[in-house]
């Protein structure tokens, strides 16, 4: 289940978006992971809660100058029930358009973005096996602190082309 409202509009020359978006999934199965034969199965995701919102302002080609230009900014973040895992993301970032003919253009963007995804270890018995509950998932230890597993932050950046076909129908190509 996803829900939550976008709006748009102008100021002048400027188009002006902004939207928030929540969503909740889950997931009941038991035989997700099997780590080792004779081993019980893992439930890998019990349930999990996301969210994002984004905000970005920007002007066409060849309204104010001949690229067109778009700021935008976006944070995203989910929450996973197992081991209290948390995905947790941040950007901000310049989007170029030069038009080079009526149905292609050379895309470029520049900006920043800060990644972390953390979670907690599992409770473990006597001899540091993880403990694992009667719904088949790791049974958390709420008193551990927070362990990283991935924390990136700096330049982003990408280069592409996109073709218009259409007034609707877009095709585009980046790498960065």
């Amino acid at each position: 289940l996803y829900a939550g409202p976008t709006l748009t509009g102008r100021a002048g020359d400027v188009a002006l978006a902004a939207s928030y978006q929540v969503g909740y999934t889950r997931v009941e199965n038991n035989n997700d992971f099997v780590a080792l034969p004779g081993v019980p199965a893992v439930d890998i995701v019990d349930d999990v809660l996301t969210q994002a919102a984004t905000v970005s302002a920007g002007v066409r080609p060849h309204d104010i100058l001949p690229v067109g230009i778009t700021a935008s900014a976006g944070w995203a973040r989910e929450d996973i029930s197992n081991l209290d895992q948390r995905i947790d993301q941040k950007y901000l970032r310049l989007d170029f358009v030069y038009p080079v003919a009526l149905d292609l253009a050379l895309l470029a963007g520049v900006g920043y973005e800060d990644v972390e995804i953390s979670s907690r270890d599992a409770l473990r018995d006597a001899s540091g096996a993880p403990i694992i509950g009667r719904d088949g998932r790791f049974v958390t230890d709420d008193s551990a602190p927070r362990r990283l597993a991935y924390d990136v932050d700096g330049l982003i950046y990408d280069a592409g082309v996109m073709w218009r076909a259409f007034r609707r129908t877009a095709l585009e190509a980046h790498v960065g």
